[in-house]
């Protein structure tokens, strides 16, 4: 489609804003639309790509539009750290301990959170902020009662907190 006069660009959409880390480097595809809704050729623009892109963290594509269009527009993604798994829950007095697998890769450390309710409705978070650490005993809750636990992971680049998803749900009961 060549462009005319009254053509702009209207929205710029990547196929993915969010990925999890596997190590590899992430290319989500690039798609433009004029404001006729109509999807523009890749020989209207020029992409200029953050490097890296594999890591934990948000990443930058520039899209400059030539031939007909002019501006530019900027679009973001974002690559989460892998998800810690709750691999045991010890009931204890007024309390439990939480056990998890180590995520050894791009994480700074995790975040627990317990809840008296299944939708984890008014629950409270625990961080821990050591990686390398695979448990945490939580303390000071109410005798007998059962309680749902989740799990995630974070890793923090340039002072900016990146989260994995919560874990599934595990409960417990109290001593």
């Amino acid at each position: 489609m060549t462009p005319s006069t009254a053509s702009t660009i209207k929205a710029v959409s990547l196929s993915k804003t969010f990925y999890t880390y596997d190590g590899k480097v992430k290319n989500p595809t690039i798609k433009v639309y004029n404001t006729e809704g109509k999807q523009i050729s890749s020989k209207y623009y020029t992409v200029k790509k953050s490097s890296g892109r594999k890591n934990v963290g948000k990443y930058k594509y520039t899209i400059t539009f030539k031939n007909g269009y002019k501006g530019k527009k900027i679009v973001y993604f974002t690559i989460n750290p892998k998800s810690a798994k709750l691999t045991s829950l010890k009931r204890g007095l007024n309390g439990f301990t939480a056990k998890w697998g180590k995520v050894a890769t791009q994480a700074s450390g995790y975040q627990i959170r317990y809840s008296m309710k299944s939708s984890m409705a008014a629950s409270k978070v625990v961080t821990v902020k050591n990686y390398k650490t695979t448990s945490k005993k939580i303390t000071h809750l109410k005798k007998n009662k059962k309680y749902y636990v989740q799990i995630r992971t974070y890793k923090t680049v340039s002072k900016v907190k990146y989260y994995s998803g919560w874990s599934g749900k595990k409960t417990v009961v109290t001593k």
